[in-house]
């Protein structure tokens, strides 16, 4: 777990995580469109879009990661909850074991690390209502992975 990791949670700070990743959940907050507009379909041309082959699908909208970054190897996956809800979660190998969690849970534990304000309820997640929307917040979440892959001791 990252609050077990206060060498983890001080990297993941310097890159400014749970900032970038509450910034992002409140420029995408719940649309009042009851039918988002995208299909499964949609979702993996889009993936593939963004070189994001999933290495595993384990049911209609979730969907695993795997890919390199820097001497590491970013694991990762996504769930669409509720049609427009993105729970986004990503684990990397270190010589204690693997670390990680959802990023909802990983903003906290930064921003409570840090002596940051934690945003109620404490543990958003952006959400979308179009194919085009998802892009702009898949690209944020896989960007902000792939730096914290990159700072993490």
């Amino acid at each position: 777990m990252l609050a077990d990791r206060p060498d983890v949670l001080a990297a993941l700070s310097s890159i400014d995580l749970d900032g970038r990743y509450y910034r992002l959940c409140d420029a995408h907050r719940y649309s009042t469109d009851p039918r988002p507009k995208y299909t499964t379909a949609a979702v993996r041309k889009l993936l593939r879009s963004l070189e994001r082959v999933p290495v595993a699908e384990t049911g209609g909208r979730a969907f695993e990661f795997s890919a390199a970054v820097g001497s590491r190897t970013l694991a990762a996956g996504l769930i669409i909850q509720g049609r427009s809800v993105v729970e986004f979660w990503w684990s990397w190998e270190s010589p204690s074991g693997p670390i990680g969690d959802t990023m909802a849970v990983s903003a906290k534990s930064v921003a409570e690390h840090a002596g940051r304000s934690v945003p109620t309820p404490p543990y958003p997640r952006p959400e979308f209502s179009t194919v085009e929307e998802l892009e702009i917040i898949l690209r944020e979440l896989f960007s902000l992975a792939e730096a914290a892959c990159l700072v993490v001791p």
